[in-house]
């Protein structure tokens, strides 16, 4: 068995512990054995592995002869057998086999059946003169750096040879700036270095049978200080975004320190606040100023209706007094992005971090541009040896210590800085790296002016102080809304008790006029009764009756009376 060959024993028991394939194929390059033993099965001896061999070889001579015999397609009808012995011979296919049919075979043949054309074109068959194409595997580094980095490599469509050249010249837009950290992920580290080393040697240089992020490592062993350089590709890329990006921050924070300093309402309101809050503490020592977070508690302070707040009590007093007030929010609306900002990890953090890849990134200049005068013929150092101190200290040097003294390390003229492409890079990313922390430091120094201005902790930081004012201003908001809709309930309960009143004064002056037995206009009551319905026309009864009585009127009118007499 392979495992107990005393040839292999030893890497399939690393194997055993769970060594990596490739540092177990190192191991086996560098002693003189083949590495593709240890790819065999463990079970079998090596005898027995030339022998499978052998049969394979002799296994694809037979494929390939029958291969060569011409193929006959037929159709097939797509059906579903019924088992022998699930048929009744009284069933209709009982009888079946004594019904007799005489097929014509050519005709079948020719509809049914297709021959393979001698001239279709035929399959290759593999030739043993033209060897077959390995696939590339895993061969030095481990299995899943290898995936992880195939597949970040598979995105990006650049031959490594080319992405190599860029890189060791610090060429731009070879590949995209987003591309650039991902490959540097895919670096070789310094085992993969040696191994990678030892395999090209064992090799003769061919790196065919070598995965895609093996042959990416590969292309780049040749680059020196590969992570420098593509670490001062990318800030190259991104120092004028992330150098905006820390000037807006720092103007948002300037903006809002303005403006809260300089809102005269903010200021009146606060003297009011202020007042409040020294008559509800009536008998204790007088207040002269308070925290900013001692807005939030003017909320939470209730009256004894436990519905009004202080905060609604403050509404109401300045929509009294001066409703401008109402609106001190817009003077200082610029608190509201400044509130989430947080100024020392987004600023100052972040120029101290561009500061220290700015110096790695002028180290790479620097090195570029010793590479040019060295190429220069001529060159010679006798100018700078004639230097004076001032004259040194006027250059573009990298500093080191020594013993605790500080001197150059190696002086590079400026204009020599400029020679290449990330040499003046390099000097105009500092003149503007000077500049944006000379800003930066003036706006930390304009809040800290603030918070002493407005008598605050000078440990606060902007997102703190910030964030209470505007909660403040949010709190302000809700208790005027609140007032508001207060007011409208009033105003609305008012005007309906209103319309009760009048409508109870109208009731009882009517009730009044009636028992007096008058109109609205003073008149009789019944003056204007409509007559019912008949009034007025005389019946023929009625008329006989009006002219009896009328004739015994003129009767006793006309007969003298006994007592006259």
């Amino acid at each position: 068995k392979l495992k107990d060959d005393e040839n292999f024993i030893k890497y399939f028991k690393m194997m055993k512990m769970g060594l990596p394939v490739g540092a177990v194929k190192n191991a086996m390059v560098k002693d003189g054995k083949d590495p593709k033993v240890i790819e065999l099965d463990p079970e079998k001896s090596l005898s027995q592995h030339e022998a499978e061999m052998d049969s394979e070889e002799d296994d694809d001579k037979e494929a390939i002869e029958v291969a060569n015999v011409p193929k006959r397609r037929r159709k097939k009808l797509d059906w579903k057998p019924i088992g022998k012995e699930m048929v009744d011979k009284a069933s209709i296919w009982g009888d079946m086999s004594s019904y007799n049919l005489d097929l014509d075979m050519e005709e079948f043949d020719t509809l049914f059946v297709a021959q393979a054309s001698p001239d279709q074109k035929k399959k290759k068959t593999p030739n043993k003169d033209t060897p077959k194409k390995k696939k590339a595997s895993v061969q030095v580094i481990s299995g899943k750096r290898g995936m992880n980095c195939g597949i970040s490599l598979a995105r990006v469509k650049v031959d490594f040879g080319i992405i190599a050249d860029a890189i060791m010249n610090l060429k731009e837009n070879v590949v995209t700036n987003e591309q650039l950290p991902v490959l540097k992920e895919c670096l070789p580290d310094k085992d993969e270095r040696f191994g990678l080393q030892q395999y090209l040697k064992k090799s003769g240089g061919s790196v065919e049978e070598l995965c895609e992020a093996e042959k990416y490592m590969v292309a780049m062993l040749g680059v020196d200080n590969a992570a420098a350089k593509f670490d001062a590709l990318v800030l190259k890329g991104n120092f004028a975004t992330r150098r905006n990006e820390i000037i807006d921050t720092a103007k948002a924070v300037e903006t809002a320190c303005d403006d809260v300093k300089l809102s005269l309402r903010l200021k009146k309101l606060l003297a009011i606040i202020l007042k409040i809050g020294n008559q509800l503490n009536h008998g204790g020592s007088e207040a002269h100023a308070f925290t900013m977070q001692s807005l939030l508690k003017l909320n939470q302070s209730k009256a004894f209706d436990r519905k009004t707040s202080i905060l609604h009590y403050l509404v109401m007093l300045v929509k009294r007094n001066d409703e401008s007030l109402l609106n001190f929010k817009d003077d200082i609306s610029s608190i509201v992005p400044a509130e989430k900002i947080s100024y020392s990890q987004q600023v100052l953090d972040e120029l101290r971090k561009l500061e220290k890849e700015l110096t790695a990134l002028e180290k790479v200049a620097q090195a570029e541009t010793e590479k040019i005068k060295a190429a220069k013929s001529g060159a010679s150092s006798a100018g700078l040896m004639g230097m004076t101190v001032n004259e040194l200290a006027g250059q573009k040097s990298s500093l080191k210590t020594s013993d605790g003294t500080t001197h150059y390390d190696k002086a590079v003229l400026k204009s020599e800085l400029a020679l290449t492409p990330i040499g003046r890079f390099s000097i105009d990313a500092k003149a503007a790296l000077e500049e944006t922390k000379s800003y930066a430091l003036k706006t930390q120094e304009k809040f800290d002016a603030v918070l002493k201005y407005f008598g605050e902790n000078a440990t606060l930081t902007p997102i703190q102080f910030f964030s209470t004012l505007s909660m403040f201003c949010r709190a302000f908001d809700k208790a005027l809304e609140d007032v508001l809709k207060e007011e409208k309930k009033k105003a609305r309960e008012a005007r309906l008790q209103k319309m009760r009143e009048e409508k109870e004064k109208e009731a009882e002056r009517k009730k009044k006029l009636k028992e007096e037995g008058k109109d609205d206009a003073g008149g009789n009551a019944n003056a204007d009764k409509v007559p019912p319905l008949g009034a007025g026309v005389v019946t023929p009864k009625q008329r006989g009756k009006k002219l009896q009585a009328s004739r015994r009127a003129s009767t006793m009118t006309s007969t003298p009376s006994a007592f006259g007499l």
